[in-house]
């Protein structure tokens, strides 16, 4: 068993919460994204320390 462990994030661009299946949405199917959801970790509090696209991927990249 290797000392660390095997962790992949999945983060979509541009995607508000309620376009997603498993959060509700009616209108959007996005069955592949509803079942890693369902059956990985989900941060269902997470917040965003701009709007802006590039500061938030420097942001989860660094923890800064």
């Amino acid at each position: 068993m290797s000392a660390y462990p095997n962790i992949v994030m999945i983060v979509t661009d541009q995607q508000r919460r309620d376009t997603i299946g498993i959060y509700g949405s009616s209108v959007c199917r996005t069955p592949n994204i509803d079942r890693v959801a369902a059956e990985g970790i989900r941060f269902d509090n997470a917040y965003t320390p701009t709007g802006l696209c590039p500061p938030v991927r420097c942001s989860l990249l660094t923890g800064l």
